[in-house]
């Protein structure tokens, strides 16, 4: 679907190449898009799956035809349901961050990285980043290099930064709270990393010196019964004038990096697990998908779709 934040609607589009169907196919966790600067969409499906695990598809979208053109498939090396994800280079190239579940009696995760060849959109893998776990990438202001936020263990922490021309990583501890974690870029090429629930850390990491260092809390704790799914996987989203939107579950907060602090602001209609917030181009993040509750359990549902104004708040 297309939704169009002017109309504040949705329409169809011409059907996958893949569509789903079965419980083990497309539709489940990972799926990815982004647009591109030809104005198609590009989109990774997950296609199928064998005992060796998924296969994702990836399909470019042009809404001038409505249709979809298959680019090429990116297999998975295990069973494991990981998800992947896009990067956007300032050159217009793209970079492909998917984990991948090694198959053994102790399994540990490892991340393939693979370029996408513009304008032919023909993926090539290029590298391996072993034992990170989660999928959390940003890009990083140079171009040359990617940040991607490890969580092997569920308890420790480190930002990768991984070299697209060499393959070479460097590991950078990060002071973190347990449990969900989300990887910002800020506007002075620093990262902002938050993670945990009651409460959320924040943590800023510095590429160019390779350090880290916590940078505030983020009050995330529960404000009704412990049956209640208050607190969720945590989404950050840098605003257009460099300020941080931090959203977990029916909580929000905004993180000032000129004066690193976090301050409380009424949060959504909605409480949500596992929704994505983007920055539109007037200003305002769309806040979409996930798993939804009445944030006071009221009725009617709470909307699929919310609409945050920064300008709203001082």
């Amino acid at each position: 679907e297309i939704y169009d934040p002017r109309s504040g609607t949705f329409a169809g589009t011409g059907a996958l190449l893949v569509p789903g169907g079965s419980s083990d196919v497309t539709g489940k966790l990972g799926n990815d898009a982004l647009s591109l600067d030809d104005g198609r969409a590009l989109l990774l499906v997950q296609k199928h799956r064998h005992r060796m695990g998924p296969e994702w598809d990836l399909q470019a979208y042009d809404p001038a035809t409505g249709r979809f053109s298959s680019q090429g498939t990116i297999e998975s090396a295990n069973e494991a349901e990981a998800p992947v994800r896009f990067l956007q280079q300032p050159d217009g190239h793209i970079v492909i961050v998917g984990a991948s579940l090694t198959p053994s009696v102790t399994p540990t995760q490892d991340m393939s990285v693979f370029w996408i060849d513009w304008p032919t959109i023909q993926p090539t893998k290029i590298g391996t980043i072993s034992g990170c776990g989660t999928v959390v990438a940003v890009q990083l202001a140079s171009g040359d290099r990617i940040a991607v936020l490890c969580r092997p263990s569920g308890l420790s922490a480190s930002v990768v930064l991984f070299d697209l021309a060499s393959g070479a990583t460097s590991w950078i501890a990060v002071p973190m709270s347990p449990g969900a974690a989300a990887l910002v870029r800020l506007a002075d090429g620093r990262l902002l990393a938050a993670g945990g629930s009651e409460p959320t850390t924040l943590s800023l990491v510095d590429p160019a010196t390779a350090t880290a260092m916590p940078a505030g809390i983020v009050d995330t704790a529960p404000a009704s019964p412990a049956s209640w799914p208050e607190t969720a996987n945590t989404s950050v989203t840098v605003l257009a004038d460099g300020r941080v939107l931090i959203l977990s579950g029916s909580k929000a907060s905004v993180w000032d990096p000129a004066t690193g602090t976090a301050t409380s602001i009424p949060g959504p209609i909605a409480s949500r697990d596992g929704h994505s917030a983007t920055l539109l181009d007037d200003g305002q993040v769309l806040i979409f998908g996930g798993t939804t509750w009445a944030a006071d359990k009221g009725i009617p549902p709470p909307p699929a779709v919310e609409l945050f104004n920064p300008d709203a708040i001082p």
